[in-house]
């Protein structure tokens, strides 16, 4: 017969691995921090985070379209007026800002490129 004291010995352990595995599975979840270079073909439909600088910086109907640039390359960054009007401070941004962008690596007219949910200036 099981006593109590080897239950709360088992509750404790399954609590103590259930922890532990949440932790590991939260490590996989958010967005992989990548550089421009990295965004390739094996990363679209995953989430990303790309730093860099802006290089270009166009706003049309509410919608942001950024290239953001860093010491390997260039990544195209969408962010539609649906997202932007949450974040007013996007149409601030200028050439040379400093940003980083979270979102979405999509094909997009054969080219990738980032529909951000945030951008942050950094």
């Amino acid at each position: 017969m099981i006593t109590d004291e080897q239950i709360r010995r088992i509750a404790l352990a399954m609590a103590i691995i259930g922890v532990a595995g949440i932790a590991v599975i939260s490590q996989y979840t958010g967005p992989e921090k990548l550089k421009a270079n990295a965004v390739t073909n094996n990363k679209i439909g995953r989430l990303a985070e790309v730093s860099g600088t802006i290089a270009s910086y166009f706003s049309k109907d509410g919608n942001v379209f950024i290239d953001l640039q860093d010491e390997t390359g260039t990544l195209q960054v969408v962010m539609f007026e649906r997202t932007a009007r949450n974040q007013k401070e996007v149409y601030g941004l200028k050439k040379g800002d400093n940003i980083t962008a979270t979102g979405k690596i999509l094909l997009y007219k054969s080219e990738i490129e980032m529909q951000a949910d945030k951008i942050e200036k950094t």
